[in-house]
């Protein structure tokens, strides 16, 4: 089960945003509740001005305008970028069985994303959002759910909003925590978990840690003031970094008492969001203040980053993602060093479902979600990306050096991936009209125009001469040996082959004389296999050895496309109607009533991890072969797979 997209929008406006704000803030031993500089409830001991406000508090309260005013007016002096045009938005909300806010997500081993939402826990298959309670007989509270977190058992931890708690659901078992059972009182914000095993909880009434011993309580005996628990995170070195309603609090590895991290200029008291970057350095994020790296002094770009940063995350990529009250989605740009830092951001000006975005997560897949106070949004990157300007391409083919060769109309051009993405080298080797192109295992080339066969090794060019009285126009298909030679496949059922710079006739095969040749595949045996006619494979093991396969042999029905054989050693044909596997023995087939596309598949790949790639009509499907198993021992069953199509390609 794979999650094809993911974008999530959202955030605090009005009320809600204060209530957010005051959220947490009661101090458990006196009762009162604390002001702050979010409009919560003015404290009855504090003085007061002529409006009723305290005196202090205006102060605080004009500074921090001024503040917002003066970072306001240093944005609006930067050209951000309002589109995230390598993304493609998709926006789910009551229709689809969610409702806002959104307040957190967590994506499970099983590929199953968690979705906390003001009205509980709601589950995604892929396909549709369920609410979790009225799958499993509503064992979970009624609450808000404000934080998820997969422990490193695989267990999933849910923290409530409200009058507060935690859950573990572990399978269908449900634990409940809360009164009697632990201390946690009030909105649960965020949880993590170290290299032991144990998980820490950030709770309006402080931190815990959970252990097999049980609930640990840190609080002003411990290093930590006695107020409200808000963003939490332990990073590589096993270092509990707390943010507080009273500042930005540190457990290193090995102690047992909390410390103040110095607060550098500016530090913000309200650490709502934490995110460990690439470089293994703390952003934060606050509401107020907007969000920074903390320990380091202030880069060129804090002076564009007064977005009020509700939650962070980094992406694989390295980039910062800010989910921000009011102002949408923002992405900054930090991978690319030689550009520089810039902002990118969504909002519902391009799409985004509300400015006031609440939570924002990364899946395994590399999409990013955000949840906002009006439902959830989920952005795709956009996998393919096109280059013009090249001409007719009119074939492709892999090197074992890491490169991807295209034949154009007049030349060979190379592209490579030095970093994280691809790039057009300014490698160009001059040949007319190369018809077919094919990486050997030495990371050598091989080209065929219409009048000759070069090899390509780096910047020598070697052409093999074919037999005479055989023109390279009878060729039919061609394959690389395992050996670093090349498989030919010619008219009248002729075999040829070259292994030390000419080609020569191996044999003639009487069941190919009468038919064409489409793909030929060179095995890790030394075998060639060969499809042709409409129907039919077969294997060539040596002169006058010659296997046929047919659909009494399992083979789906043609015509046959392209042939791969995989890591474990199978063989795999793609067809315009099937997809097909031989084990040895014996090929194994799925249709369209599986879920292949209606023209078939055109090509085939296979990828380091395991999975296959199939180009079709339709796009680009990425199929695991466990999938395919499930689907042949239950025949009609549709496979899950993901599919990249032009609906995702903005050019």
């Amino acid at each position: 089960m794979t999650i094809d997209q993911a974008v999530i929008e959202g955030g605090l406006t009005g009320q809600d945003e204060r209530e957010q704000e005051c959220e947490g803030t009661q101090q458990p031993h006196s009762g009162m509740i604390a002001r702050s500089l979010n409009g919560c409830p003015d404290s009855p001991l504090r003085p007061q001005s002529p409006t009723g406000r305290p005196v202090k508090t205006l102060l605080r309260l004009s500074i921090a305008w001024l503040v917002l005013l003066a970072l306001a007016f240093r944005v609006e002096a930067v050209d951000l970028r309002d589109v995230l045009t390598d993304y493609t938005p998709t926006n789910f909300g009551r229709k689809d069985g969610i409702s806002g806010p959104v307040w957190a997500m967590a994506q499970d081993a099983d590929g199953f994303l968690w979705v906390g939402t003001e009205d509980g826990l709601v589950r995604f298959d892929g396909l549709r959002f369920r609410a979790w309670e009225s799958m499993n007989g509503g064992t979970l509270p009624r609450l808000s759910v404000r934080a998820l977190h997969l422990g490193p058992d695989g267990s999933l931890w849910v923290g409530f909003g409200g009058v507060g708690g935690v859950a573990r659901i572990s399978g269908r078992a449900v634990t409940t925590f809360g009164g009697t059972d632990q201390a946690v009182t009030g909105a649960v914000a965020g949880f993590d978990h170290d290299s032991t095993g144990s998980v820490w909880v950030s709770a309006a009434n402080g931190i815990f840690r959970v252990t097999g011993d049980g609930w640990e309580h840190f609080g002003e005996s411990l290093g930590l003031p006695d107020t409200a628990g808000l963003g939490l995170i332990v990073d590589d070195a096993d270092t509990v970094w707390v943010g507080t309603t009273a500042g930005l609090f540190r457990l290193p590895a090995g102690r047992t008492r909390f410390e103040q991290v110095e607060p550098a200029e500016g530090l913000p008291q309200r650490t709502l969001g934490m995110s460990i970057g690439p470089d293994k350095r703390l952003w934060i994020s606050d509401p107020v203040v907007g969000f920074r790296l903390v320990g380091a002094p202030l880069p060129a770009l804090s002076e564009r980053a007064s977005g009020r940063g509700l939650r962070i995350i980094h992406d694989r990529r390295g980039d910062l993602w800010v989910a921000t009250i009011g102002q949408g989605l923002w992405r900054v740009r930090l991978s690319n060093p030689t550009a520089g830092p810039y902002i990118e951001r969504t909002t519902v000006l391009s799409g985004l479902s509300s400015d006031a975005v609440r939570s924002v997560y990364e899946d395994r897949d590399g999409n990013i979600w955000a949840g906002t106070t009006d439902g959830l949004d989920r952005f795709v990157p956009h996998r393919i990306t096109p280059w013009a300007g090249l001409g007719i391409v009119g074939t492709l083919t892999a090197t074992t050096g890491g490169h991807i060769w295209a034949g154009t109309e007049d030349e060979l051009i190379r592209f490579s991936k030095p970093h994280d993405t691809w790039q057009l080298d300014d490698v160009r080797i001059q040949l007319p009209n190369p018809r077919i192109i094919r990486g050997d295992v030495h990371g050598g080339l091989w080209a065929m125009t219409a009048d000759e066969v070069v090899r390509i090794e780096g910047a020598e060019q070697t052409r093999v001469p074919f037999p005479p009285r055989f023109p390279v126009s009878w060729t039919e298909a061609i394959a690389a040996d395992q050996a670093g030679g090349l498989w030919v496949a010619a008219l009248g059922g002729v075999i040829l082959h070259d292994n030390g710079g000419r080609f020569q006739v191996v044999d003639q095969v009487e069941a190919l004389r009468d038919t064409r040749v489409v793909a030929a595949l060179g095995d890790r045996q030394g075998r060639l296999w060969l499809a042709y006619g409409n129907d039919r494979v077969g294997v060539w093991s040596g002169k006058g050895q010659f296997r046929s396969f047919g659909p009494q042999d399992g083979l789906g029905a043609g015509p046959y496309y392209s042939m791969i054989e995989d890591t474990s050693g199978r063989i795999w044909v793609g067809s315009g109607a099937s997809l097909s596997r031989y084990d040895g023995t014996r090929f194994a087939s799925v249709t369209r009533a599986n879920g292949l596309p209606p023209t078939g598949v055109l090509s085939l790949l296979e990828a380091k991890e395991g999975h296959l790639w199939l180009a079709s009509t339709v796009g680009v499907m990425r199929l695991s072969p466990s999938e395919f198993d499930h689907a042949i021992s239950a025949p009609g069953t549709p496979m899950y797979f993901r599919l990249y199509d032009l609906s995702l390609i903005h050019i």
